[in-house]
């Protein structure tokens, strides 16, 4: 999901991809394209798809089950006082400085970039806490670090540098608001990354045996792939632990006011046409006056396309596809299960201290009920409670809760998500581009099985308004190819 974690991160981004596409559409006048989700990839791609005047142009209908846009980024609102509601981040809530697709959507939409509140951090073994950051001596903090992980430390940061370096030549040489290239399957959109693909195909635990030590391994690294999938190392592949270590440094920051309004934009700005409170049932092909489409259908209405977008994972839209393409689709991919509990009130300094710190990790192996708790808003005048957010793979029982805050707090909502994948070693990935008789159906989410992130699902929406530039044949509009020559 991607990312919900307010310790949530990813990677970064910077080059140019050269892969190739086979099927075209044979008539591209009127030419609609369907999307079932509103979430960051689609935004993403409707984006794209209408950044530069096409000719001619196409028709966007994005299809969502709920009743906003967002996908597992979202807010949500808890009074305070009588006169005084907050809005917190329900999903994904932290972006990576390195992200440059999502930074280069903050400032094509004009919105403000506001780094989250800055606090201390704990890990918890389930007795005690075995490390913690100090509120203000970012140098205690480094001789803590180095003292109880020596040498592996500087050995991570070594390997995440490189991971960084890697990774950012997924991106145009233009920059991250370029033209995409096409790309039908994950192995060409990681084909210039120096190897990435391949760490797909091994277990995120031999990286952590080989490069790294055991206690580093079992604590910090643990806590940061519990905290971002809720999974431990042993779960992970070697690009989605990868992922989460990439994620892991100071340079984080969200959106002032909210994720969401990079969906909510993106579309509103592409004048996608969007259908709230629509599920789409099934997708077949049938024939219109002799001309094979795509048919969209919900339990009170159907739509024909030319192309259909899932920009959503097919594990979880619960749409039917004809039996060849769902097993197309299919990968036997589970998704971890994670309930986000907001709870107003103070930590149990029984459990964890007289002085607990703002925000409290799980390392390997610990029994606790949750895999996170930590603090996502707080009083600047401290009059009143702060609200923390804890992750957990079970809904927390009123014990649960009870151990892990001080008498008197308060829950304020639960919400259970499907997160992200289950990962499993060696990853197998759907291709991006899949052909039925009416049409192509193009597929945003098997990025997520290598790492899901939101700036991941914005790089598949990305590729994905490039497969359908490519597939239906869509030109700039010629003013704009003489526009773009003038500016050379």
């Amino acid at each position: 999901m991607a990312a919900m974690s307010p310790f949530r991160r990813f990677l970064p981004a910077a080059i140019l991809v050269f892969c190739t596409s086979t099927a075209f559409a044979s008539d591209a006048s009127s030419s609609t394209v369907c999307v079932i989700g509103a979430g960051i990839a689609s935004a993403s791609l409707s984006h794209f798809l209408t950044k530069t005047p096409l000719q001619p142009s196409p028709r966007i209908l994005v299809f969502e089950r709920s009743a906003q846009v967002g996908g597992r980024i979202g807010t949500v609102h808890f009074p305070i006082t009588a006169d005084r509601t907050v809005k917190i981040e329900s999903g994904a809530s932290i972006i990576a400085g390195s992200n440059q697709l999502m930074r280069y959507f903050v400032q094509f939409l004009d919105l403000q970039a506001a780094p989250p509140r800055r606090g201390t951090l704990g890990l918890w073994d389930g007795s005690s806490l075995v490390l913690r950051t100090s509120a203000n001596s970012k140098m205690r903090d480094s001789i803590s670090f180095v003292q109880r992980y020596g040498r592996a430390l500087f050995r991570m940061r070594r390997f995440v540098s490189t991971l960084l370096s890697d990774y950012a030549k997924i991106y145009p040489l233009g920059g991250p608001g370029a033209e995409w290239p096409p790309c039908e399957t994950m192995q060409q959109l990681f084909e210039p990354c120096h190897g990435l693909y391949n760490r797909s195909q091994m277990a995120f635990s031999e990286v952590v045996e080989q490069l790294f030590s055991a206690r580093l391994g079992s604590e910090l690294i643990a806590a940061i792939t519990r905290v971002n999938y809720g999974q431990d190392p042993a779960e992970m592949n070697g690009f989605s632990g990868a992922v989460g270590l990439a994620g892991s440094g100071a340079d984080l920051w969200a959106v002032d006011g909210g994720n969401v309004q990079i969906v909510e934009q993106l579309l509103k700005r592409s004048k996608a046409e969007v259908l709230l409170n629509t599920k789409i049932e099934t997708v077949t092909s049938t024939k219109v006056d002799g001309k094979n489409r795509l048919k969209l259908e919900s339990e009170r209405d159907s739509w024909l396309c030319d192309i259909v977008v899932l920009a959503a994972p097919y594990e979880t839209a619960d749409v039917k596809f004809p039996e060849a393409l769902a097993k197309s689709l299919s990968v036997d991919r589970e998704f971890q299960r994670t309930h986000a509990t907001f709870v107003r009130g103070y930590l149990n300094s029984k459990t964890f201290g007289s002085d607990p710190p703002d925000a409290i990790l799980t390392t390997e192996g610990v029994s606790e009920p949750f895999t996170s708790v930590g603090i996502v808003w707080h009083d600047v005048d401290g009059k009143e409670p702060p609200i923390f957010k804890v992750f957990s793979k079970t809904k927390l029982t009123a014990p649960s809760l009870a151990r892990i805050f001080q008498r008197g707090s308060k829950k304020l909502a639960q919400f259970p998500w499907l997160a992200y994948p289950k990962f499993n070693v060696p990853e197998r990935f759907p291709m991006f581009s899949h052909n039925l008789p009416g049409g192509d159906v193009i597929y945003t989410s098997p990025v997520e099985s290598a790492g899901s992130a939101m700036e991941m699902s914005a790089v598949s929406g990305a590729n994905a308004a490039s497969l359908i530039k490519q597939k239906l044949r869509l030109e700039p509009e010629p003013a704009q190819e003489e526009s773009a020559k003038d500016e050379l």
